[in-house]
């Protein structure tokens, strides 16, 4: 059940009593909420902060908002509990791109040094091609941050456990947040990022491709590192 509440982060928290309330009352994808006149009224809230805390939610995909139609819980189908529940916690700045970087860097490196032992034929064809994709976006704009999602995920499939690229997919999509791609326009030195990760997904592929474990577990732990750095510099 909503009940009313007073605090100077009103947004914050009536996001968590909009999400309850989903919960509580079993509401899934599809599912109307009620208008924002009546979530006001519950919380003894104004409509401004309901919408604050709504355009919020829309923003990190839980929600959907049709024009005279009313709010909506967006169609997550395929998008892992995972995703969404970090998704919920970025919203309400519990979490940041930072902190997602710093899990990288205690998984992505053993990633690397698995793929670097197991890689087959298929795998090593795969990294070259993402490679010559990079050439060809010059590491700008869209292209390149789907070949770096790609060039990610074709590691994690390489290491030979399923679980690894399970958790890679889950990365990516967190990845993908609106909050993620800010961090990665408030960097000031942006082109200069992107032609050092360049280098080392280059790197990579030859720490692979020679199946050298160690050593492609070092360059992942440098190239997660640069990106931490990065996200230390926006968000802390």
């Amino acid at each position: 059940m909503l009940s009313p509440i007073k605090t100077d982060r009103l947004y914050v928290i009536i996001m968590d009593q909009i999400t309850q309330m989903i919960d509580d009352e079993n509401l899934g994808p599809g599912d109307r909420l009620p208008s924002e006149r009546k979530i006001a009224s519950e919380l003894a809230v104004s409509r401004v902060s309901v919408r604050q805390a709504i355009s919020a939610l829309v923003d990190d995909g839980l929600l959907v908002v049709r024009p005279g139609g009313g709010t909506y819980v967006a169609d997550t189908a395929g998008v892992s509990g995972v995703v969404c529940n970090l998704s919920m916690h970025l919203a309400k700045g519990q979490i940041n791109p930072a902190h997602i970087a710093e899990v990288r860097l205690l998984i992505e490196p053993e990633i690397a040094r698995l793929c670097a032992l197991n890689a087959d034929s298929e795998t090593c064809m795969k990294l070259e091609n993402l490679l010559d994709r990079k050439r060809l976006s010059e590491g700008r704009g869209a292209s390149y941050n789907s070949m770096n999602d790609d060039f990610h995920m074709a590691i994690a499939e390489g290491s030979g456990n399923p679980v690894y690229a399970v958790l890679m997919k889950d990365i990516i999509g967190m990845m993908k947040n609106n909050m993620w791609r800010f961090s990665k326009q408030k960097s000031a030195s942006r082109l200069e990022v992107l032609n050092l990760h360049l280098d080392q997904h280059e790197a990579l592929y030859g720490a692979i491709t020679a199946h050298k474990g160690e050593l492609a577990k070092e360059i992942m732990e440098q190239h997660i590192g640069s990106i931490e750095n990065e996200m230390i510099k926006v968000f802390c």
